[in-house]
């Protein structure tokens, strides 16, 4: 009998610590202070704050982070009279309701609500990241109770993970922002990214081909419809006025521009508000744009502020001039041209020749360890096919270089052996990454030890945050 409870004994204290030690690591997420505050993120509750207690007539633009990088929001104040402006735009990826939900802190009488979300099918839907979420909230959780039910409900499951994260980066390693403009510092009074920080467009061709823009009306669904024209709602209860209007958009992006009218139509006919200019004008030259098809440089966002300014004024029927001078389109920097690196596995792959660039089409010799080339027959290899490594089972790492700027969803799928993929870039911003691209495998991604902190704060690598290595 002594025996038998001891048993039942152990097997209860057993049990007990497998049940405390989850909730003692979720509580870590509130005792522990914060380590998001200069994050990216970390900006959420200043802005949440500014919207809070910043008075008298405010025009608020709610949306991603093409805002923050799309908007000179003294510009406004200067061509705007009696109105302060308020950029609410952050982080795409914690979801355009969670914005909406943060905007009903405070909307005042007379405010005016500009919703701009990027044509995104993330942005134009339901979808939020909770990982996000809690980091944006890291040191102050009072925002959370501004968020609808649902997402609260839904925030939970994601505890437990930003509770470790948080507890690695207290007691295990600190987070080093290196030289990012992913970072709170980057942000001015107003919330807009500070002018000389984003100067040209820094993409490969000036394009990310893996974040195409499309105008299929089919991305709009009737729940996303339906909580935008309830806030619309709300805001027209409190004596203020909401708009709609795209973001800026890349035109090497655009899919098809011929598609965009008909869109505008459908969408014009779901809202039960305004849509704000001519939506062709927020289709740009690739020049003004920085490291995404919706982030502007600093000569982008003057321009397009100018537009939104103009905009604006024709809504709110003000006549006055918009007196800001056009901005030069930024000359292309094209670095390293005549840099090489590591070409031993050249002979491993098949290659297209495309813009004088090669792009890697098929592996031809597979290896346990592979790296993709530097240069083929002189040239530079940019990219490989989505397809190249995809459902080749063998392969235990990849090494990727410096020259590699694109790396498409879905491109290691299948690779069931696959343990470790290296980027040797130090620059994450110059990578053009899917959200999807470690679906089907289970690698980890490896990174300069200098340059860790600038890639789990990357804007397109966020969705791989936990799988970063150094």
């Amino acid at each position: 009998m002594k025996k038998k409870g001891l048993i039942i004994s152990l097997s209860a204290i057993l049990v007990l610590s497998t049940l405390s030690f989850p909730l003692t690591i979720g509580i870590n997420a509130f005792v522990l202070p914060s380590v998001y505050d200069e994050t990216f993120l970390g900006e959420m509750k200043e802005k949440i704050k500014l919207l809070k207690e910043r008075e008298g007539k405010r025009i608020i633009l709610v949306g991603g982070s093409s805002i923050p990088f799309g908007v000179q929001s003294s510009l406004i104040e200067e061509n705007i009279s009696n109105y302060k402006v308020i950029d609410f735009g952050m982080y795409a990826s914690l979801g355009s309701n969670v914005m909406l939900d943060f905007a009903k802190a405070k909307i005042n009488k007379d405010d005016i609500v500009v919703f701009m979300p990027e044509q995104n099918i993330q942005t134009l839907s339901m979808y939020y990241n909770g990982s996000s979420l809690w980091q944006a909230l890291d040191g102050d959780f009072s925002s959370f109770w501004l968020l609808s039910h649902d997402i609260r409900q839904r925030m939970y499951g994601d505890l437990y993970d930003f509770s470790r994260s948080k507890f690695k980066f207290t007691f295990q390693e600190k987070i080093k922002l290196d030289d990012t403009i992913y970072q709170k510092s980057s942000f001015d009074k107003y919330g807009d990214i500070k002018d000389g920080l984003a100067t040209y467009n820094v993409m490969s061709n000036q394009v990310d081909p893996t974040m195409a823009i499309s105008f299929d009306t089919n991305m709009l669904k009737d729940d996303f419809i339906s909580y935008v024209n309830d806030f619309a709602s709300y805001v027209r209860s409190k004596g203020a006025s909401m708009y709609y209007r795209f973001a800026p958009m890349n035109r090497l992006a655009v899919e098809d521009e011929s598609k965009l009218d008909s869109y505008y139509d459908f969408l014009n006919e779901k809202l039960n508000f305004e849509i704000l200019g001519n939506p062709h004008n927020s289709i740009m030259d690739s020049e003004w744009f920085y490291d995404t098809n919706f982030h502007l440089n600093d000569a982008g966002a003057i321009t397009n502020t100018k537009q939104l300014i103009k905009d604006i004024k024709l809504a709110i029927d003000d006549v006055s001039a918009t007196n800001i001078v056009d901005p030069e389109k930024p000359e292309i920097i094209e670095n390293e041209e005549d840099k090489d690196g590591d070409n031993s596995d050249v002979d491993c792959f098949s290659y297209q020749l495309q813009d004088d660039r090669y792009i890697i089409t098929s592996i031809t010799n597979e290896k346990e360890n592979m790296i993709v080339p530097y240069r083929y027959q002189g040239k530079k290899v940019i990219a490989f096919n989505a397809d190249v490594f995809a459902f080749h089972s063998n392969i235990k790492t990849i090494k990727i270089q410096d020259n590699i700027r694109y790396l498409y969803d879905y491109s290691f799928d299948g690779c069931s052996s696959l343990e470790k993929i290296y980027l040797e870039n130090k620059n994450p911003a110059s990578i053009n990454i899917g959200a999807y691209l470690l679906d089907g495998c289970s690698a980890d991604i490896y990174v300069p030890e200098e340059a860790y902190g600038s890639y789990i704060f990357n804007y397109n690598f966020a969705p791989y945050t936990s799988r970063i290595k150094k």
